[in-house]
């Protein structure tokens, strides 16, 4: 079999497939991966708005970006498990489908309660997804270019940061919070007419209980790679969740400004994302311990000299690159920890991911509410500091992640 023939084979059974098309699948699948992040996100730039529109404290508010994290955290595994005799096709369709509706039912609601409602729905989207998603760049289009494909997926995840999310905050201060969650309706109803019109029959992944997606958690290196992720995620989320708030009405910095902020974030997040690779390579606990330190020492900083504009770019540009590369090396620190257990216990990864999404917006939320926006965000960058040791715990009784 030729390099070509691995393009035009559908691998899944349903016959030819020109290689354009195979191509084209994966941009919808990384499309639908664009949706998904810059919505799990969009709140984050609009909390100041939605709770002064629902007439809701900011801690409250800030429950949209728990809800659909806490929801995602048990939907990965879960959908991986009960849903593994179906096309994933299918799912990854169903899944989109549902972000329209979380999206458009946002975009109405007449108060917090309603919104939360669809927030939890969109969770459910968000876990189904990923738990697909991340897996079928091979299948698309062959094991050849299947790195490809999967990188273009996750490249989803930077244009979301650099373009939706600031680009969703820009919308939703000109129009209202409500023309955001809508814009991201008709965005995703595109995402799915490609999808319907591209993606090929994607033969289940099989159904093999909990047993193996479990197996993960065995390894005592595991463990600890799991721990000092959501110890780092939650700290990334205790503070970033409620820093557009802080610097808006803490700081008085106009809202134009922090979509600037919000930018170059997303901007420094692509560097960092890309390139983080190199440096894992031989490295991954120095590395990850390294970008843990420099997320707390960021988000520490971006709290001090704020309203100082010039600084706080350049501090919003650290956090940025070192968050952008945070979840490869995190990833690349849990794979190297159990790499036999790896591939069944991913969607355990992604729950410690989401369910540490989930635990730093309810604890900002409380630390909002007992010492307000200044105190989360610096609780924030000392739980990120914490996390830095963790990594490297135990490491004199083991090989380095990075060079398993």
């Amino acid at each position: 079999m030729t390099g070509s023939d691995v393009d035009t084979i559908d691998e899944t059974g349903s016959g030819p497939a020109p290689a354009v098309r195979r191509w084209a699948a994966v941009g919808g699948v990384a499309l639908g991966t664009f949706i998904l992040v810059t919505n799990e996100f969009l709140p984050v730039g609009l909390l100041p708005q939605i709770s002064d529109s629902l007439h809701v404290a900011t801690a409250s508010a800030g429950l949209l970006v728990t809800a659909p994290a806490m929801v995602a955290a048990v939907a990965a595994p879960s959908v991986a498990v009960l849903l593994g005799r179906v096309d994933r096709r299918l799912i990854l369709l169903g899944m989109t489908a549902l972000f329209i509706a979380a999206d458009l039912v946002s975009a109405a609601a007449p108060n917090l309660l309603a919104l939360i409602g669809a927030r939890l729905a969109f969770g459910l989207g968000i876990g189904g997804f990923w738990a697909i998603g991340g897996t079928v760049g091979p299948s698309l289009v062959g094991p050849r270019h299947g790195g490809r494909a999967t990188a273009l997926i996750f490249g989803g995840i930077s244009v979301a940061s650099i373009v939706g999310v600031p680009a969703g905050t820009a919308l939703g201060q000109a129009l209202g919070w409500r023309a955001a969650f809508l814009a991201t309706a008709i965005v995703g109803a595109v995402a799915l007419l490609g999808q319907l019109a591209t993606l090929p029959k994607l033969a289940p992944q099989g159904r093999s209980g909990w047993g193996p997606a479990l197996r993960l958690l065995r390894g005592a290196r595991a463990r600890r790679a799991l721990l000092a992720t959501v110890v780092l995620i939650t700290g990334q989320f205790v503070a970033f969740t409620y820093l557009v708030d802080f610097l808006q009405r803490d700081r008085g910095l106009e809202p134009r400004t922090v979509a600037w902020l919000l930018l170059v974030y997303g901007l420094a997040g692509l560097v960092g994302n890309f390139g983080a690779s190199p440096l894992l390579r031989g490295r991954a606990v120095a590395a990850a311990a390294a970008l843990a330190a420099a997320i707390a020492i960021a988000a520490a900083a971006s709290a001090a000299v704020a309203p100082a504009e010039f600084v706080l770019t350049i501090t919003m540009a650290g956090w940025g690159a070192a968050y952008g590369a945070v979840p490869i090396a995190m990833q690349t620190l849990v794979r190297h920890s159990d790499p036999a257990a790896f591939d069944s216990g991913a969607p355990i990864y992604i729950t410690a991911f989401q369910g540490s999404i989930a635990i730093g917006s309810v604890l900002g939320a409380a630390l909002v509410l007992v010492g307000g926006d200044l105190t989360a965000v610096l609780s924030g960058a000392l739980l990120a500091l914490v996390s830095a040791p963790l990594v490297g715990f135990g490491r004199s009784r083991s090989r380095r992640a990075g060079d398993a």
